[in-house]
């Protein structure tokens, strides 16, 4: 099914993931809930992270009447029964499929991200968002670090620095498949955790809004 559940229970109002081969055909019907994107304009690989995205939201809202907006920031908003709702978005292509996550139901927006683990260029930029103590603690890590840091970023920023601002204190894996994460956004607290979608794809989110 291309509807994936989660292995825990989310603290975070209702989350929803999608997935869908690269193989299969690229619907038309997206761009009726993106009115602010020039539909045509978009490669195929936009338009496929965007038909993800409305998929996901569909099948948590249970129906198709809705559009995305965004604020000025960039800041990704639901439009839908006459209300403007925070939502959390993150998308990501493998070689494969493309993926899709969103976060609703909650009066703060929530911070998500999908990272793939082997992913070279999280090695290569690991100095710009981790600190030394990061380093220290947790040098097999680094993608879980920047999935929880871009998850942080994409809740409460936008004006964070990664290194400085963002701190990742404490990680308890539970489980093979998921972990939580403590951590603190410019000395506040902030709780994430981490799941396994695949065997290197995982989805961090923001615990806390």
């Amino acid at each position: 099914m291309p509807l994936h559940p989660l292995s825990w229970h989310a603290q975070s109002g209702q989350i929803a993931i999608w997935t869908s081969d690269l193989t299969t055909p690229l619907p038309s019907d997206g761009a009726g809930h993106f009115p602010e994107r020039d539909w045509g304009a978009m490669p195929e690989s936009r338009q496929r992270d965007h038909h993800a995205v409305a998929q996901a939201i569909r099948s948590a809202l249970g129906h198709d009447d809705f559009r995305v907006r965004h604020d000025d920031h960039g800041a990704p908003w639901l439009v839908t029964g006459g209300q403007d709702l925070p939502l959390g978005v993150t998308h990501h292509t493998t070689a494969t499929a493309t993926w899709a996550a969103v976060a609703l139901g909650t009066e703060q927006r929530v911070g998500l991200d999908l990272v793939e683990v082997l992913d070279p260029r999280i090695e290569r930029i690991a100095s710009r968002f981790m600190s030394h103590d990061e380093f220290q603690r947790w040098p097999d890590h680094k993608a879980h670090i920047w999935g929880a840091k871009e998850a942080m970023f994409k809740s409460l920023g936008p004006s964070l620095e990664f290194r400085t601002d963002l701190a990742i204190l404490h990680i308890e894996e539970r489980t093979s498949d998921w972990a939580a994460m403590e951590g603190t956004v410019r000395g506040l607290p902030w709780h994430g955790v981490w799941t396994h979608l695949t065997d290197t794809l995982i989805l961090v989110v923001q615990a806390n809004p």
